[in-house]
C-alpha cells in the first residue's frame, strides 16, 4: 500500500447519522449508532463524494436508519435539499472555470425487509423513482444488510466512473486495535483511528467515520 496524506475527496461511512433521531428510543441508542456529527451538506464542503445511505420503511415513511436508530426527517426531502445544495456548489465551480467532481451515493436496506413488511421489488421501486429527482447525485449500487449483505443492482453505467473506496475503519480490525471494536460506539472507533497512521491503496478513496471539517 502507498502511503498518503488526506485526500481532498472522501466518503463517509453511515453519512446520514448526524440527522435528528426520530424519538426517545433512537436518542438512547445514538451513542452506538451515530457515525457523523456533520450534516451531509456539511460533509459535502469537508471533501465528501461518496455518501453511504442506510435507509428503512417505518410506518410507511421512507427514513434513515442505523441499527435500533432511524431519523425524524425522511430520505425524500433530505436528499431533495442535498441534491439542490450540490447543483448549486457544481453551478458555482462551473462559473469558476473549474471541473467539479460528481457525488455519489449508495442505498442500502438496514433492517429485515421481511419483518417490515418489505418486499426488494417495493425497495427497489422507490429508489429507482427517488433517483429520478436526485440529478445532481449519481447512484452507484443499491443493497439490503440483512440477514446477509447482499447487492440487488448495480447502476452499471456509473459505477464503473464511480471512485474506489478503501474503508478506513477496517483498520481497527487487525491486531492490536481489535479488541476496541467490542465497544459499538463508532465516534470512539473515529478517534482511535486518528491515532493509528494508515495506508490508503493509490487510487482509492477513504470512507471516513466522524468526518472532520
Amino acid at each position: 500500500m502507498e502511503q498518503t496524506t488526506m485526500p481532498k475527496v472522501v466518503g463517509t461511512h453511515n453519512s446520514a447519522t448526524s440527522l435528528p433521531s426520530g424519538g426517545w428510543g433512537s436518542v438512547l441508542v445514538m451513542p452506538f449508532s451515530r457515525c457523523q456529527r456533520l450534516s451531509l451538506e456539511e460533509q459535502y464542503d469537508a471533501g465528501c463524494r461518496a455518501y453511504d445511505l442506510r435507509v428503512r420503511l417505518l410506518r410507511n415513511r421512507w427514513v434513515f436508519a442505523h441499527g435500533l436508530w432511524h431519523s425524524a426527517a425522511d430520505v425524500r426531502s433530505t436528499l431533495r435539499a442535498l441534491d439542490a445544495y450540490v447543483d448549486a456548489a457544481e453551478r458555482e465551480e462551473t462559473m469558476r472555470g473549474r471541473k467539479s467532481v460528481r457525488t455519489y451515493f449508495s442505498m442500502t436496506y438496514e433492517g429485515h425487509m421481511e419483518r417490515d413488511g418489505v418486499s426488494g421489488d417495493e425497495f427497489g421501486q422507490f429508489v429507482a423513482d427517488l433517483w429520478l429527482e436526485l440529478p445532481s447525485l449519481v447512484l452507484t449500487e443499491v443493497m439490503v444488510k440483512h440477514p446477509a449483505w447482499k447487492v440487488i443492482c448495480y447502476n452499471a453505467e456509473m459505477t464503473c466512473e464511480a471512485p474506489k473506496l478503501f474503508n478506513a475503519y477496517d483498520v481497527l480490525t487487525v491486531k492490536p486495535w481489535r479488541w476496541r471494536t467490542l465497544l459499538p460506539v463508532p465516534l470512539l472507533w473515529a478517534a482511535l483511528r486518528r491515532l493509528r497512521p494508515f495506508s490508503v491503496p493509490a487510487g482509492y478513496v477513504p470512507v471516513l467515520d466522524d468526518l472532520r471539517p
